[in-house]
Parts: C-alpha cells; structure tokens; sequence
C-alpha cells in the first residue's frame, strides 16, 4: 500500500448510522480478535503513525438474509482528487494485477469436470473471514485507518476487502495450503478466493488417472504460466479453435489412497479420501473452515453460485441465486429509472444467469480499414466502397484519430449490410486495428470518438434484424479494404450501393464516387489534397485520361483517378 503524506478521513457512509448496531457489534468483534487497534483520537493517532488515510465505511444488508450484513472499506475514494479530499485513492495507487493468483473459472471447473472418471464426487468448504486471517505489516497501517466517528479513529492490521490486492493477498496463502494438501495427496482442488471445491475419485480409477495427469503436466511445462490481469492459470491442450485448456495447477503431485490411515464410511471406502483427511492437515496448517457451510462429498454441490452434477455433467443456476435474481429484478422494476451503479448491479448479476451456446456464425466475408491520408473503405466479398476524409478531419468539431476513423469504416459496413438486405442474426466481420475490434468484444473502448461510434451503432442493430456482429482481427496485410482505403480502387463494376450516411458523419465523409467539389479543387491545385487521388475529375476526354492511367501503371492510377 502507498506512502501517506498528509492526513485524510473521510465520513463513513450514511449506512453506518443507519445500521449503527452492526457497526457497534463488527468494531467490538473486530477488538476483540486483535484486528483493530482503537479507539484512538486524531491527535494520538498521528502521533503514532504520522500522516494517515481512512476509507469510507459501509454496511450493505444481505438480499433475502435478514440481519446479515457485508461491510465494505471503499478503498477506490475518492474517484477523483478535489479541494475536500486531495489525496488519491488508496487503489489507485496499487497495482492490484501485480498480486495474481488462481481462480476456478466456470470454464476451468467445467474442464476438471469433463476429465474426471466415472463416480468422482465432489464437496465444497468456506475459509471463515478468510481475509482477516491475513495479517499485514505495520508499515501499511497508515493507510488501512477505519474511522469510528466523528473523534476516534482505528488501525486495521488485517486484510479486507475492498482494497485492490486483498485478493491476490489472500490468494497466495490460499494457493499455499492448497500446494501442502496436494503434496499429500488430496486433489484435484480448485477454489475461488475463499470457497474451496474439492474433487475424489474412485481407487479404481486411480492409476489411470494419475497416467492422465502425468500426460497433462507434459503439455502444461510446455505452455506454461498465462496471466490475464490478477488471474493466473496454466496451459494444457490447445483446442481447434485455438483456444487453450485451463488448470489452476501444473499436474505435478499424483493422487494418493489416504483411507487407509482413517476409519471411514462404507461409501468413503470407494475413494482416495474424505473430509477427515482433509481436517489432519488443515489443521496442521491453521486453515480455520466455516462448518456451517460445508457441503460433504457427492454428485451434486453449489459451487460460484451454480449446482455443478458431475454425474450427468450438467451445471445449473442454483435455488439461491435464483431467488436473488428474482428480487432484484423485481426491485429493479419498482422505479421508473436507474442510475448507471443500479444498472451495472443488476447487469453483473444476470450476466451469469444463463451460459450462452455458441452461436453459428455467417461468415460474410466482410473487412473495413481506414487510411488517415486518404479515407476509409469496406469490402463484403469482391465488392466494395470507399469515402473520403475531408481534410482536417481530425480537429473538426473536435478531436479525432485513427481509432475514430477505423470505428467509422465498421459502421460503415454494417450499414452497408443492413442497408443491402445481406444482414443475418449472427454473422463475423474484420478489421486490422485491435482496438475498434476487441473494443466492440468489450462494449466500449478508451477511446471516447470511438465509443460514440459504438453507441450509434447499436442502434442501427438495435433497428434491424441483427442480433450479434462479432469482430474478429485480421492482419493489415491480409485486409483486402486496405488498399481501397488508401486510393488504390478495384473496378467500378464491383462497386457496393450506396448506403445512407448518419448527419453526423456527412461533415467528415464524401463517397469516392463524387466529383471533386470546388474547394477540392482548389486544395488539389495548391498541393494541399491527399496524394493519392480518391476522387474523380470531370474530363470529357475520356480517351486522354484512359492514355495516361495505362502509361503510369495500376499504382499510378489511384494517385490520378480511378478505373471505370
């Protein structure tokens, strides 16, 4: 966590008068187990620790669990620095990707779940407070001060959640005890921070898989360790879609028979070990397991929300969840409008409510690109369109680049589509500049011209029979819209219709197809025009410029004018 310079406590939020009795009740229990030091006045406190920073604290009831609560520390307050509170916040100054750690994604779990054998079982357990167990250094103290009220203040000396590397933090120690259990044996395991899945297999099956697993560790140190922001997995098998298979682990530690040391069920017998197995070491290691929420071995658990059955190799949405779902949409619906934090609540829940199908794609063969001298072009098979970009584009009404430019020739294209009846549901299209194309896989992009392409763009879909247009990168090279955006124009015969441009793109485009107006002209006579020539001049002596364009060449002709 940063250095603090200067001294900064924000109020708590309004939930913590509101709930003033759980707030009273997390500060007590908090003392009691040695986490928070307090209360301390303003004055003893910088004494102690010098220039200090607190972050506001809230309470948020628990959907549909009366009398539980989730207490939050906004470590991201402020969002931005003011004459109130100058300091930045303490997350952004904390780079929380450099703490990654593992996480069992649904496509990983779903993995580990296809490569099990026949009768495997699987059991969840839950670190209690598993956060708090992590204690931190006293030179981060500073920056971890809870305030209490409007005079005392505490120092949290533990992990929590709400600061951008607690879960990278935890995970190490997670990662750790989960090593030793596989070390011993115990496996395969997965976890998401704090919530434990474990899998045992049948003793039947146990040379078997332990020949597989030596197979999967083989193809793992080959692709070895990916990290994708705070997350970091192993790679296995690569797929004919090129993706890759996920682990959490290299494969390196076999499954061991460990029941032959306890006393178990008649069912526990079957396997390579049970809950018992797992408590000797755990134990050992000070993993303190909140029983309440052990579910013990079977075909079915609730693991990230969903009900995984590894008989039937189905995974559902569990009863749970779905009764969250069901409130909050039914909340939602009370009022007439959202602000935009209500909606990305409501949009990261229902996100996971159902696991999308791949869809068949129609591969129209459509490519756009965009040359910041000359224009922008598509192209939907062997045919294709270009406009001009008038000059000065980039500082017209504003400030423009060639992500705009690159977004706009994406428009394009699906206007030409939709606008030319070769629209289907879900279709593929290309382009060569990574940031329009995995900007739109994303939503939105950094780019705030690209991101009003994007919104104006959803709405010509939303108009039209389109339900999905995916991007997909293709090389510059390998782009056949890359020439015609640069001048060099295929036959006229090939020419896509015209398609309707929107208002706002009318001051910044003018089709290639256009004589040169009188300013052009102008701009062309003073050598101000694009070198190549993306427009026709009116000639009445066809047979001279037909002279000329064989004389120079095809790359001469697109600086001269185009072929008809």
């Amino acid at each position: 966590l940063p250095n603090i310079s200067s001294t900064q406590a924000p109020p708590n939020r309004e939930s913590v008068a509101e709930f003033k009795e759980e707030f009273a009740r997390i500060v007590e229990h908090e003392i009691i187990k040695g986490r928070y030091i307090g209360p301390i006045s303003h004055q003893d406190l910088e004494a102690l620790l010098g220039p200090f920073q607190s972050s506001p604290f809230s309470i948020i009831p628990k959907p549909g669990k009366i009398g539980k609560y989730r207490n939050v520390q906004n470590y991201s307050f402020p969002i931005c620095p003011s004459l109130s509170f100058p300091n930045q916040s303490i997350n952004s100054l904390v780079d929380s990707d450099s703490f990654p750690t593992t996480w069992g994604t649904f496509s990983l779990v779903s993995l580990l779940i296809h490569r099990l054998p026949p009768g495997s079982q699987l059991a969840t357990r839950d670190v209690a407070e598993a956060y708090r167990t992590i204690p931190l250094h006293h030179s981060q103290w500073p920056a971890t001060v809870v305030r209490l009220d409007e005079f005392s203040f505490a120092i949290d000396t533990s992990v929590c959640f709400g600061s951008g590397p607690s879960a990278g933090t935890y995970g190490e120690v997670r990662n750790a005890a989960s090593d030793i259990l596989r070390f011993q044996g115990i496996g395969p395991i997965s976890s998401w921070v704090d919530d434990h899945l474990f899998f045992r297999i049948k003793k039947t099956f146990l040379p078997e898989y332990n020949e597989r697993r030596k197979s999967w560790n083989v193809n793992i140190t080959q692709r070895g360790r990916h990290q994708h922001g705070g997350r970091f997995w192993y790679g296995g098998h690569v797929f004919e879609d090129g993706t890759i298979e996920e682990f959490d682990k290299n494969c390196r530690f076999p499954v061991k028979d460990l029941l032959q040391r306890t006393e178990c069920s008649a069912e526990d017998t079957l396997y390579t070990y049970n809950f018992a197995d797992i408590d000797f070491y755990s134990l050992q290691l000070g993993i303190p397991w909140e029983l309440s929420k052990d579910r013990p071995f079977a075909c079915v658990t609730t693991y990230i929300g969903f009900d995984w059955d590894v008989e039937s190799y189905q995974v559902s949405l569990g009863h749970t969840k779905k009764e969250k779902y069901l409130r909050a949409m039914e909340e939602w619906l009370v009022l007439a409008t959202h602000t935009l934090e209500e909606v990305q609540k409501l949009y990261g829940k229902l996100l996971h409510a159902a696991i999308p199908h791949p869809l068949p794609l129609y591969d129209v063969h459509g490519y756009s690109d965009a040359s910041s001298k000359i224009g922008i072009a598509i192209t939907i098979r062997n045919r294709w369109r270009a406009w001009c970009l008038v000059p000065g584009w980039q500082s017209l009404d504003g400030q423009r680049d060639i992500g705009w430019a690159e977004a706009v020739a994406f428009e394009c294209l699906i206007r030409s589509l939709v606008e030319n009846g070769k629209e289907t549901h879900n279709f593929i299209i290309y382009g060569d500049n990574k940031g329009v194309v995995e900007g739109w896989w994303n939503g939105h992009s950094r780019n705030r011209a690209v991101n009003g392409v994007f919104k104006r763009l959803h709405s010509v879909i939303a108009d039209s029979p389109i339900r999905h247009s995916f991007t997909s990168y293709v090389r510059s090279k390998d782009n056949p819209a890359n020439a015609p955006s640069r001048g060099i124009y295929p036959p006229m015969h090939l020419l896509l219709p015209p398609i309707q441009l929107p208002p706002e793109l009318n001051r910044f485009l003018v089709d290639s197809q256009f004589p040169f107006t009188p300013t052009e002209q102008r701009l062309l006579r003073e050598g101000r025009y694009p070198t190549a020539a993306a427009k026709r001049i009116e000639d009445s002596n066809e047979r001279d410029k037909a002279r000329i364009q064989h004389s120079l060449g095809a790359l001469r002709q697109a600086e001269i004018g185009r072929d008809f």
